[in-house]
């Protein structure tokens, strides 16, 4: 199963991922990004704030971009894992 990694990036900064997940596939990697993304502008709603990082970036094993979202767009309902 192949490893994909999730680094959190603004213009000035970018947080990499050292450990990353085994996941299926670039669908099921890109859909985790979405959950982790989403958790990170809930938390910075819940203390009234934009979220600090703007993208959340997928890479493979092989650190081959698979795709890049909008973290502010991937805002979730708490509870939702879907």
């Amino acid at each position: 199963m192949p490893r994909y990694f999730f680094n959190f990036t603004n213009e000035s900064t970018s947080i990499p991922d050292l450990v990353g997940q085994d996941l299926p596939d670039d669908q099921i990697a890109k859909h985790e990004a979405e959950i982790l993304a989403g958790e990170v502008s809930m938390n910075a709603a819940i203390r009234g704030k934009r979220p600090t990082f703007d993208w959340v970036e997928i890479v493979d094993e092989c650190e081959r971009p698979v795709a890049r979202l909008p973290v502010a767009r991937c805002l979730r309902e708490p509870n939702r894992r879907s």
